[in-house]
């Protein structure tokens, strides 16, 4: 699980195509996504492996190559960004209900890894 952690928290702090920080340069903030603590949060759709939580792409419908959209599933972390500090936070986190056991837990350690390491103090 530590290797996918890993790989989950690379892909979330690339900026290349695919990578969520990539897709939170393009996303527009507020909207649907809100407000957490007085920061504009946006939605980063991503695809995930469902019996592993090994995170496989960011990206809106329409930009995901079809061989993901048609073999992955979906989810998406809320995220609030801090433009003053240049942080961000996944905000309340849910896992996905399709998802085993062990994606979520590997999904929830994701998250809890990215907040510690790179996150604002919530």
């Amino acid at each position: 699980m530590k290797e996918i952690i890993e790989k989950n928290l690379e892909l979330m702090r690339s900026s290349k195509k695919g990578g969520m920080s990539e897709l939170l340069c393009n996303e527009s903030l507020g909207g649907n996504a809100g407000v957490y603590k007085n920061c504009s949060c946006a939605g980063a759709n991503f695809y995930y492996d469902k019996n592993t939580g090994e995170i496989i792409y960011f990206g809106n419908i329409q930009s995901v190559p079809k061989d993901i959209v048609n073999n992955y599933e979906q989810h998406y972390f809320r995220v609030a960004l801090d433009l003053w500090k240049d942080k961000t936070y996944i905000v309340n986190f849910k896992a996905p209900t399709e998802a085993s056991k062990k994606a979520k837990q590997t999904l929830e350690e994701t998250v809890k890894e990215f907040n510690s390491k790179y996150g604002f103090q919530d």
